[in-house]
């Protein structure tokens, strides 16, 4: 009985870490993905870097209430990323 008790425990644990790493792998490919995005959006946006041309040039994401897009939206899930891996991590670390 008490071998079994440890089994559980030992299986619980590994598969708490196994979850730990693939949200961490989750995580990591998200971040490629938002700089995918990123990365398209710069260069589609009006200015020195204009490198892929759409058919309707987008003059509104410099505009007022739409500069809060790469203002503030792009670099918010951007840093909350960062910390989700940053306590992925510590948990990996704390098993």
């Amino acid at each position: 009985m008490i071998f079994v008790c440890i089994d559980g425990m030992i299986f619980r644990s590994a598969e708490k870490r196994l979850l730990a790493k693939a949200s961490l792998r989750w995580v990591r490919v998200s971040i490629r993905v938002m700089t995918n995005v990123v990365i398209r959006a710069v260069l589609t946006a009006p200015g020195p870097f204009n490198l892929i041309h759409a058919e309707v040039p987008n003059l509104m994401i410099g505009r007022f209430p739409f500069v809060f897009i790469p203002g503030f939206f792009v670099p918010l899930p951007v840093v909350l990323h960062v910390l989700a891996v940053r306590a992925i991590a510590s948990t990996i670390c704390l098993m």
